[in-house]
């Protein structure tokens, strides 16, 4: 685990599509490491379009946790999911990882430390070393381009930071970019 300075609460939100197979063990994954930070937090899964188990699960799962919170949309695509948990999210902070975990867990307490000077945190492995398959960095180029769609393009890109380490870098968007939706508590 990585040096975390940071000490503010934050929403992780992880998108799923089909994730049955990975949603419960990975959650509970998550729900072991989560608590060292020492950081208030919510765990936001968002199923979009997901046609397996996944809503069933992901609504066993928050049932079960108080820091599990889920919702299901009918229709397939990440950037309504993004979108809907920017609505649901409890906290001011949003770091957005994947399911299946492919980024280190020690970019949650580095992204907190950013996101003491940024709002929005959302790991890129577009950015690091790939051994992905085109349909699955195509799908990644898809949420990226509709990230920054729906949060009014490059303009509101404040700033990039680049580390390398392992296979993960990530990107910061400003507050003000979040608080165009309005948010329910």
């Amino acid at each position: 685990m990585a040096a975390h300075i940071a000490v503010q609460p934050y929403s992780l939100f992880l998108p799923v599509y089909n994730e049955e197979v990975l949603l419960v063990s990975h959650t509970e994954k998550l729900l072991q490491y989560l608590p060292r930070l020492k950081n208030p937090f919510e765990v936001l899964i968002g199923s979009n379009g997901s046609t397996d188990s996944t809503p069933r699960l992901g609504e066993e799962l928050a049932a079960r946790n108080p820091l599990v919170r889920f919702f299901h949309l009918p229709k397939k695509g990440p950037g309504a999911a993004f979108r809907r948990a920017i609505e649901l999210m409890r906290y001011d902070q949003l770091v957005c990882m994947d399911m299946d975990l492919s980024t280190s867990l020690d970019f949650v307490p580095t992204s907190l430390d950013l996101l003491a000077h940024h709002d929005i945190v959302i790991g890129s492995k577009k950015m690091g070393v790939e051994s992905r398959g085109p349909l699955r960095r195509w799908g990644s180029n898809l949420y990226i381009a509709t990230s920054k769609l729906l949060m009014g393009g490059d303009h509101d890109l404040r700033r990039y930071w680049k580390r390398q380490s392992g296979t993960w870098k990530c990107k910061s968007f400003a507050g003000s970019t979040v608080t165009r939706w309005p948010r329910s508590a």
